[in-house]
């Protein structure tokens, strides 16, 4: 099974500009530099479950907390 998160980041987006994923006990499972438009940032195989995304830049960052759900079955 797995599971997708897309993120859409617009406006002016600076070259150091990263997304986050993770767990609720503090554990990163991914980083990428993300882009203007749409940004893929859960891989196959994360479990369903509660996170935090974090989006930021050089030293300012913002967090939300998202609901991962099993969206398909491979």
């Amino acid at each position: 099974m797995g599971t997708d998160l897309r993120v859409r980041i617009s406006g002016d987006v600076r070259n150091d500009a990263f997304a986050r994923l993770i767990d609720l006990d503090g554990n990163l499972i991914i980083q990428i530099p993300v882009f203007e438009g749409i940004n893929m940032l859960i891989p196959r195989g994360v479990q369903p479950g509660v996170y935090i995304v974090e989006y930021g830049t050089n030293g300012l960052a913002e967090q939300v907390r998202v609901i991962v759900q099993d969206l398909y079955e491979d």
